[in-house]
């Protein structure tokens, strides 16, 4: 769905959104894409996932894939201050091979994570490596600047 809220980070953008109550622990869906090693050059992707880091395979969503590629990092959404859901593997029984899903996060301590509403936004952490690497080409747009 569109992200219609001025203040998200990815206004203008898409979001996944649950389409009914999604309980804690549950499986959302697959991460499809494109399977491909570490010298495929998929680095600038947004959508690219490690699947197995020690032997370099990943998915890329950017050219092909499903829902799972709307799935936005939490940080910066009004009113959120962590994820509701993350990245696991799993088996994808139809292709016979390791696969990255998305769950909602589990029940957690205080009764926290208690799963996701119908309508509300799955969100995710996409991790320090991912907004390392941003940060990083930024700066190498820059000049070395920073933010300018």
């Amino acid at each position: 769905m569109p992200v219609t809220d001025r203040a998200h980070p990815a206004y203008g953008q898409s979001g996944l959104f649950a389409a009914k109550d999604l309980s804690a622990g549950s499986f959302i869906l697959c991460y499809m894409g494109e399977i491909h090693g570490a010298e495929a050059g998929h680095e600038e992707s947004d959508y690219d996932l490690s699947i197995d880091r020690e032997s370099g395979v990943a998915v890329d969503a950017s050219r092909a894939g499903n829902e799972a590629r709307f799935v936005n990092d939490y940080r910066g959404v009004p009113g959120k201050t962590g994820p509701n859901a993350e990245f696991k593997e799993v088996w994808d029984g139809r292709r016979g091979e390791k696969a990255m899903g998305v769950w909602v996060l589990a029940a957690g301590k205080a009764g926290k994570n208690k799963g996701i509403k119908k309508g509300e936004e799955i969100l995710i952490s996409y991790g320090r490596g991912f907004w390392g690497a941003r940060k990083e080409e930024e700066e190498n747009q820059n000049g070395g600047l920073g933010d300018v």
